[in-house]
């Protein structure tokens, strides 16, 4: 998954994950090389340009309509709609920092058929496969056992 910042223009951006290290920890970059920051849009692309993927969206399962689920699209030319990111203290501007805990929400949106929040979190547990569905109606901050499931880490794959 790679990070495309929010702009309003349509340009071909190198579509790779990128992080640097720097004193212990590392920074998750975007698309433009730039350090990922809380409070700013991004679209989260494939990373594989024509790997039959887009974007990620707001969608809906086939057994129930609310909460809504976390989609790809599939058209690489579809970027789906932007997300932000938010860390336990809440603060605008922070560096997001590999496997770290975050919040992830999609920037709000005018149509949404569920009156829920747009943070994500894991839901729905699905015995017969032993996954998870990523779903909408998460609870933004507010670290604690209750809102385990509403946190989220950036984690590198070799």
């Amino acid at each position: 998954m790679a990070f495309d910042r929010n702009t309003n223009y349509n340009t071909s951006l190198p579509l790779c994950f990128f992080t640097t290290n720097a004193a212990n920890t590392s920074s998750v970059l975007d698309t433009d090389g730039d350090e990922l920051r809380t409070g700013v849009p991004y679209y989260a692309v494939s990373a594989i340009r024509g790997g039959g993927g887009g974007g990620l969206a707001i969608g809906h399962s086939k057994e129930e309509a609310c909460p809504e689920i976390v989609v790809q699209r599939g058209s690489d030319l579809d970027r789906g709609i932007p997300v932000i990111f938010s860390n336990a203290d809440g603060q605008n501007g922070a560096v997001v920092q590999l496997s770290s805990d975050i919040n992830i929400e999609f920037e709000p949106i005018r149509t949404k058929l569920c009156l829920t929040s747009v943070v994500w979190k894991l839901d729905n547990y699905d015995v017969s496969t032993g996954k998870w569905w990523v779903t909408t109606d998460g609870v933004k901050g507010e670290p604690g056992a209750t809102t385990l499931n509403n946190w989220f880490k950036i984690e590198k794959m070799d």
